[in-house]
């Protein structure tokens, strides 16, 4: 109860925190009004960045912010056109753009989703002003005179797909933690000379073979509620390789340190959920728990999920990180059972 009551009370994550943790791109290519060192977008671009609880910064060109939101930098870019000050003064239309993705985690997600209304509705009244103090005395009509058009860079296919990664990874990190202390268990009390051997061998293959089936179980769920069959081969390799890793990894804690592993593992199971990135961005984890994604590589599981299910740069699928936390895990297991079965030979005819 106090463990569980700990970490569901404080990891959390906070509604302010998330709004300040995400960042928008402004492209600003507007050329200003002719004749004149004056551009109408300026005052709505420091009114937004104002008025807007996330973080906004300008970048120079549209080629830029692409590469920007592809990385997940920035959750969303609005690109203000060339002509937009003199449209704005002398009528006619002006298209906004704005740049999003579905690949970065929920919240981005959905800010980027709902940006395109709320800049129409901004730049519609503030360019509506502008024309009416430079008409002298006329009326806005209501109508909104700034279009926006939308880009998704990566699009989910439905909304599980969204909610998929963060499923997927807590769902990789709790079936490894059970089952390398499992296995821990099952294989401790084998003690003396010639045992280190078909023991650390034993803890080395069979989390291989369990994250296999357990992570083509986790692949066909997900597989059917995304309709993402054409996926199901290359997600269930990611599954596999991450289970696979994260097993070796766990049970070579349990391996070097025995029960006291419980005290590490259990709290990066329990705390990657606020901090790999999988419902907002690392930045708005508690500062308490926060460091953890500095010093591991938490977020990437979840981005290469991402990256299968929805899409995203390239690279993005962690295969060397994995490969790394096998060598890592397996040399844990074998030094671990090494030291603690060849160690002490007597403890078996002690207890």
């Amino acid at each position: 109860m106090i463990i569980f009551s700990i970490f569901n009370m404080t990891a959390p994550l906070d509604a302010g925190r998330v709004a300040q943790s995400i960042t928008l791109g402004v492209v600003n290519l507007d050329t200003g009004v002719p004749g004149a060192p004056i551009r109408a977008s300026d005052g709505i671009i420091s009114s937004m960045r104002a008025s807007l609880p996330f973080a906004v910064v300008e970048i120079d060109d549209e080629a830029a912010a692409r590469l920007a939101n592809d990385r997940g930098d920035i959750a969303a870019a609005i690109i203000v056109p060339a002509d937009f000050s003199k449209a704005a003064i002398g009528g006619g239309d002006i298209t906004v753009r704005v740049l999003n993705t579905e690949h970065l985690s929920i919240a981005e997600t959905q800010v980027g989703a709902g940006l395109g209304g709320q800049i129409q509705a901004a730049f519609s009244a503030a360019v509506s002003g502008a024309r009416l103090a430079f008409a002298q005395g006329g009326f806005p009509t209501g109508a909104m005179p700034v279009a926006v058009e939308v880009e998704t860079l990566h699009t989910a296919r439905n909304a599980n797909a969204l909610f998929a990664p963060f499923v997927m990874a807590f769902a990789t990190w709790i079936a490894s933690f059970i089952s390398g202390l499992m296995l821990f268990i099952a294989t401790r009390g084998e003690r003396g000379p010639g045992v280190s051997m078909p023991v650390a061998m034993l803890r080395t293959v069979l989390p291989i073979v369990v994250a296999g089936i357990a992570s083509l179980s986790l692949t066909f769920i997900v597989a059917g509620t995304t309709a993402l069959w054409s996926e199901f081969f290359g997600l269930w390799l990611m599954a596999w390789l991450a289970t696979a890793a994260i097993m070796l990894v766990i049970g070579g804690l349990f391996s070097l340190l025995e029960f006291p592993a419980i005290l590490i593992g259990l709290p990066v199971v329990f705390c990657q959920t606020a901090v790999s990135g999988a419902q907002a961005p690392p930045d708005a984890a508690m500062t308490w728990i926060g460091w953890l994604g500095d010093v591991l590589p938490l977020h990437e599981l979840v981005v290469g999920y991402r990256t299968i299910l929805i899409g995203g740069p390239d690279g993005g699928v962690p295969i060397g990180t994995a490969f790394a936390a096998l060598l890592i895990g397996a040399g844990l297991i074998w030094v671990g059972t090494w030291v603690h079965v060849r160690m002490r030979p007597n403890e078996q005819a002690a207890t």
